[in-house]
């Protein structure tokens, strides 16, 4: 005789909720020890937290009023350590702290397209700031502990280089540059910036050195010209070497030959 199968009744669905609406939620471990937290602070921005075993947030994720997005690394002390953010701009920004929170790194990027990596030392003054602007332009400056520019390399967008020497005070001292066309060029200033000496190759080979008073008028040249200075004017004479000597009103006081 056969045996009847009786079929077994189904289980009843249970009925997921589509939305789920609350202002705190928290994740716990097999001790209940909360691991991970997310919340509207009272302030209403939303954020992200999580912890620990010891209940130490180490990790947070965060939503500004301006809608900018920042994601902050904690160390087991709780400082922070390393911090990601996007701006409303579109630019964004990865920082990197010591055990102090003094900045050491930020590397940075606008909505447009300009990037740039700054060092700092162990005070969280910037040291050095290497950029690359959109356009192609590249550029590294170098400050002193006091946070003053001292130096400054820099390749345009035409591929002429140049680097910048600058004192205490900002004021730049010496200027070396080759400039597109292939003339390389050396300057150097006194202690307001202004250029007092100019020593320069042209693209016809011929080479001088000029020197400016405090005033900026130049007071004498030294070197081979492609025309002497008495007949610059004609431009039918041969390369010659030539010293001349101006006065402050830049009449010529003397020439040689």
């Amino acid at each position: 005789m056969a045996r009847k199968v009786v079929p077994k009744p189904r289980a009843k669905a249970t009925k997921t909720p589509s939305v789920v609406r609350a202002q705190r939620f928290e994740l716990v471990d097999e001790a209940g020890e909360v691991r991970a937290q997310l919340a509207v602070r009272p302030d209403g921005k939303p954020g992200m937290a999580f912890q620990d075993p010891t209940g130490k947030a180490r990790i947070l994720v965060g939503m500004l009023e301006d809608g900018a997005v920042t994601v902050s690394l904690l160390d087991g002390r709780g400082r922070r350590r390393a911090a990601l953010g996007v701006t409303t701009e579109g630019g964004a920004a990865l920082t990197l702290m010591d055990g102090k929170s003094k900045g050491h790194a930020l590397l940075s990027v606008t909505g447009e397209g300009d990037t740039g990596l700054g060092l700092g030392d162990s005070q969280g003054m910037g040291r050095a700031l290497f950029s690359v602007h959109r356009t192609g332009a590249v550029a590294l400056s170098l400050f002193d502990s006091a946070g003053r520019r001292r130096n400054g390399l820099a390749l345009r967008t035409d591929g002429s280089p140049t680097l910048i020497l600058e004192d205490a005070e900002g004021k730049g001292r010496v200027h070396l540059t080759v400039s597109a066309a292939g003339e390389p060029g050396l300057g150097m200033g006194d202690r307001a910036g202004s250029g007092r000496v100019l020593l320069g190759v042209r693209a016809d080979d011929s080479a001088g050195v000029a020197f400016y008073d405090g005033q900026g008028k130049l007071r004498a040249v030294l070197g081979m010209t492609a025309v002497p200075v008495s007949e610059a004017g004609s431009g039918t004479a041969e390369p010659a070497s030539a010293l001349a000597l101006f006065d402050r009103d830049g009449n010529l006081l003397h020439q040689v030959p």
